[in-house]
């Protein structure tokens, strides 16, 4: 008889996933674990949404007046330390895609191709490493947190109306879609109560 069945923290696991999938077809490998050198990246691009959707004095007075507040609030600061993770990440990044001793991958990431638009001189649209690393944030930012927040969604919602969910195990994936799927074991979605007060410490 098979044990019970772990839990799972499937937003951990979505944004592992999603985060795996980007890196390989941005950048050719797969980056997992502690892809910044002051942080995980988790914790990275938590950070960088609550920025990018907070509020910004020197949005509204873009003279020294905003920049003297926000520097006293302490979102200067916030914004420099995550500014620099993601320079320095994407020109490591950068730096292995230009290392001459780098083995030639069978198909072109993201940072090949817009590399080879930099060094194309014929080519109207002329790229620098600040435009391939603006791009890079914004793939980066675009893809990753909200695909592994639309999946957990998914699953929650799945979790929530158990029959729905038998909908997609009816379907023949192979006859369908033409993938072969082997299923290791049966998924069960389980709504458990979260622990909000540990989440917020």
């Amino acid at each position: 008889m098979n044990g019970a069945p772990s839990p799972v923290q499937m937003d951990d696991t979505m944004f592992n996933l999603t985060n795996s999938v980007i890196c390989r077809v941005a950048f050719g490998t797969s980056r997992k674990g502690n892809q910044f050198e002051n942080g995980q990246i988790k914790e990275i691009l938590a950070d960088s949404m609550i920025l990018l959707s907070g509020f910004s004095v020197s949005d509204l007075f873009p003279s020294s007046v905003g920049w003297i507040i926000d520097l006293i609030t302490g979102l200067h600061s916030k914004l420099e330390r995550c500014f620099r993770n993601f320079d320095a990440f994407f020109q490591k990044v950068l730096d292995e895609h230009l290392d001459p001793s780098r083995l030639k991958p069978e198909n072109d990431d993201i940072i090949d191709v817009m590399l080879g638009l930099a060094q194309d001189r014929t080519t109207v649209l002329k790229l620098n490493k600040y435009h391939i690393k603006a791009i890079l944030v914004d793939i980066f930012l675009g893809a990753v947190d909200t695909s592994s927040c639309t999946s957990v969604w998914l699953m929650a919602e799945l979790a929530r109306n158990p029959g729905v969910m038998k909908k997609p195990e009816e379907i023949n994936m192979e006859d369908e879609f033409g993938l072969n799927i082997r299923k290791k074991v049966p998924l069960y979605l389980v709504p458990v109560k979260y622990n909000w007060e540990g989440y917020k410490t």
